[in-house]
């Protein structure tokens, strides 16, 4: 056998201190913290992450408080805007004037229309006594510069009417001249400012139905309506949302919330709802006003057949009949019939004075069931002062329940999301 070279034992041993050197010194140049240090201090692994389960966990309920917040902001301006709707100040066409400025444009809207008939009975009275008339001629300015003014506050923002009703007064002033030297002049000047004068009375009873009708709503509109069905739908669904979320059936302040906003909702779509009913009151004044317009139309009509005008009596004798009687007043319509009775002569009498004569015997009763009108007529003032603020109270507390609603809502949802934190 061949015996080991002395030289290769040597550098065998020499080589293995060297390696177990060159370890050592790897070991100790290793950067502290890392997992071989961790390992060598005897501690174990630092595991990174959470496991994938309890992150998608973490995350969902952690997303929860934010849709709560959203949810309340969404309750809570859903029972604010029907509230303010649910006013009346709102509707389709835009913004509506206060309950009490409607008021006042509705009584100016009807005057506008009896003024303007007032003045054309007392053109008529000037032109068939040929302009010797001086009663009449202060009453026809009287009633002329009264509608002007009344047409002013009606609030029709309409510059045709006015530039019509200077017009009429322009006419009747130069039918009242005329019928000093030319009545038959006069009578045809006359007809073209009756004409005129009734346009202007339609377009302002149109005008003042629509008053009355937005008055008469108070609280109730279409687009309430409409935003408090989608605004009571909402609301119930938070209810849902919040009952899954919070795993509790009842949220009684959101619940009371919805109740208020379905409420105002109802009130918007039924007129019975409201405990301030305005219909009767406003349809009194409206009825008042037209019997009065119509009887003074009559009246005009009369002088105008007289003239020798082809208006149709018969039919404006049966329309001031019939508003006449919807007052319900059966001294006052036994009166009114009366003096239509005796205005039908017209029709049977021949020649022009013949005529004259048969209007002016009628004129004393006339003039009487006028005056008892005028009376009812102005006492709507009161009667509009007292619906404009009954429909003030009745958008007021439209409101206030609005505000409270809304307030109801954040409260209840507050309160859950306070309880889930």
């Amino acid at each position: 056998m061949t015996s080991p070279d002395p030289g290769q034992g040597a550098g065998a041993a020499a080589a293995q201190p060297a390696g177990a050197a060159a370890q050592s010194g790897g070991a100790t140049a290793a950067a502290p913290g890392t997992p071989a240090t961790q390992q060598q201090a005897g501690q174990q692994p630092v595991t990174q992450g959470a496991p994938d389960g309890q992150s998608t966990r973490t995350s969902r309920f952690a997303s929860t408080p934010a849709r709560m917040r959203i949810a309340r902001a969404l309750a809570t301006g859903a029972a604010l805007l029907t509230g303010i709707l649910a006013t009346g100040t709102f509707d389709t066409s835009g913004v509506n004037a206060t309950p009490n400025v409607l008021a006042a444009q509705w009584q100016a809207a009807e005057a506008t229309g009896v003024e303007i008939a007032g003045a054309d009975l007392e053109a008529a009275r000037l032109v068939a006594a040929e302009g010797d008339a001086p009663d009449s001629r202060e009453a026809l300015t009287e009633h002329l510069a009264e509608a002007a003014a009344a047409q002013s506050g009606s609030g029709s923002g309409d510059p045709t009417e006015a530039r019509d009703i200077v017009r009429v007064t322009v006419l009747s002033g130069q039918a009242a001249e005329q019928a000093v030297t030319d009545q038959e002049a006069a009578a045809t000047t006359l007809d073209e400012a009756s004409t005129l004068a009734r346009q202007v009375a339609e377009r302002s009873d149109a005008l003042a139905r629509d008053h009355a009708s937005t008055l008469a709503a108070g609280s109730r509109s279409g687009l309430a309506a409409t935003v408090g069905v989608l605004t009571t739908a909402a609301l119930i669904g938070v209810l849902v949302f919040m009952a899954l979320r919070t795993r509790r059936i009842l949220n009684v302040p959101l619940l009371a919330a919805t109740l208020i906003t379905g409420w105002l909702t109802f009130s918007s779509m039924n007129p019975a709802a409201l405990p301030l009913n305005l219909q009767d009151r406003v349809d009194e004044g409206s009825r008042t006003a037209t019997a009065l317009q119509e009887v003074l139309q009559a009246g005009q009509a009369g002088y105008a057949v007289a003239l020798g005008s082809d208006l149709d009596l018969g039919s404006e004798l049966s329309s001031a009949t019939q508003a006449v009687d919807e007052l319900d007043n059966s001294s006052l319509s036994e009166s009114w019939r009366t003096v239509a009775s005796g205005l039908e002569g017209i029709t049977e009498a021949e020649g022009q004075q013949a005529r004259l004569d048969v209007v002016q015997g009628q004129r004393s009763d006339l003039d009487g069931v006028i005056s008892e009108l005028r009376e009812r007529f102005d006492q709507q003032e009161s009667v509009s002062g007292a619906v404009g603020t009954s429909a003030a109270v009745g958008s007021g507390l439209a409101l206030v329940l609005g505000v409270v609603a809304a307030g109801l809502a954040w409260f209840g949802i507050t309160r859950r999301l306070q309880d889930y934190r």
